[in-house]
């Protein structure tokens, strides 16, 4: 994905905005300064990968204060496993700057969403406020389009639960969404980008996500974009009958829940199943603690119903569409590093008050540490 940035970032350099709409422009836009600066395509990705891996780490950190604030062995704990995860140190996520901003979004919506449960109602409405969930929902309509989910999945919350309700954050929220909307569905058309190829990417990124079940055996046997792009034809018509992605969905709503589903347990089982890279056995192990031991279930039953919530939104982001309707990668799903420190924190942070618990602690963040630092968690080249 960081190459397509540098590349479009080269075109709107020169005025050319024909490609820039076809993924949400704002990781572009962010790289073509520095394409003033540096014409060397690794170094520039170099530098603003580091930049938004930091800022990453800075909107992740105001949520771990916010989460656990009356708990600083669990803030420790909290931001140890950020440093420590081996989906940080992969290739998931060195290789796609936007769902590093996008994931950042994510963060500084839940803190807000954290903060906003703390405090009182009159803070809804305040200058701060207000600034933080519109940047926060400019840089994820900007960086990702499932950011956007997660924020409508927040503000579902926010209608169901009495105590946000009567704070009035669900107005907030939806005056915030529905100005990301226009403004994503505008942007194209004012910067005079090309729409066939934005509904081109679309329809193409929506094919090649194919299923496995409904691939045919050749394509299964050597997997590629090219050839689940062609059995996903095979099912939604030939280009000329689809009428861009929503003609699509509209023409075959029953094939497209089923393509739902079948691409939210492929993205669960990418992100969560037995891949080193991301989350690896180890946190199951030590899930499995926490639900055979006392003390972690007490300790899990005094996380506040808002941090579940605001996990809740970010597990589902991941088995709803627009994800479920792109090809299962663990790169997309760096937002997931929120429910896994929701469960994940509350448990270390009992087992470590005895000395077997804290045997096991120490081994889960060693071996946190080795699989990170292992070669297999990166492509060939990186």
């Amino acid at each position: 994905m960081n190459g397509p940035v540098v590349e479009v970032a080269r075109r709107i350099l020169v005025g050319d905005w024909s490609e820039a709409f076809k993924r949400p422009p704002l990781p572009v836009v962010l790289t073509a300064p520095f394409l003033l600066l540096d014409e060397n395509p690794q170094e520039v990705v170099n530098v603003v990968y580091l930049l938004a891996s930091l800022f990453q780490f800075a909107a992740y950190a105001l949520l771990i204060r916010l989460a656990f604030a009356t708990q600083p062995r669990w803030q420790v704990f909290g931001l140890l496993l950020f440093l420590l995860l081996p989906i940080n140190h992969s290739i998931h996520h060195y290789r796609n700057i936007p769902t590093v901003l996008g994931s950042s979004a994510g963060f500084l919506l839940a803190a807000h969403w954290l903060w906003i449960a703390a405090s009182n109602r009159s803070q809804v409405w305040t200058v701060r406020s207000v600034l933080w969930v519109l940047g926060a929902l400019a840089l994820g309509a900007g960086s990702r389009t499932e950011s956007l989910v997660f924020a409508a999945l927040l503000l579902a919350f926010a209608v169901a639960m009495p105590r946000y309700r009567a704070t009035g954050v669900h107005l907030l929220y939806g005056v915030g969404l529905l100005a990301a909307v226009a403004v994503l569905a505008a942007a194209p058309r004012l910067a005079g980008a090309d729409a066939a190829r934005v509904e081109y990417y679309r329809v193409s990124t929506f094919l090649n996500s194919t299923p496995v079940p409904w691939l045919t055996p050749e394509c299964r046997a050597v997997h590629t974009e090219d050839c689940a792009e062609r059995d996903g034809a095979a099912y939604f018509g030939p280009p000329s009958q689809r009428g861009g992605l929503v003609g699509m969905v509209l023409a075959h709503p029953g094939l497209v829940l089923q393509k739902t589903a079948l691409g939210a347990g492929d993205n669960l089982q990418a992100v969560f199943g037995l891949n080193l890279s991301t989350y690896p056995p180890l946190f199951w192990v030590v899930w499995l603690a926490g639900l055979a031991y006392a003390p972690c279930r007490a300790a899990l039953r005094t996380v506040p119903g808002a941090l579940w919530a605001s996990a809740a939104a970010a597990l589902a982001t991941s088995a709803l569409p627009p994800l479920t309707w792109a090809p299962a990668y663990p790169q997309y799903h760096l937002h997931t590093v929120l429910p896994v420190a929701v469960v994940t924190i509350p448990i270390l942070g009992a087992l470590a008050r005895s000395w077997r618990g804290s045997t096991l602690v120490a081994l889960f963040w060693l071996a946190n540490a080795a699989f990170s630092l292992l070669r297999y968690t990166r492509y060939t080249g990186y």
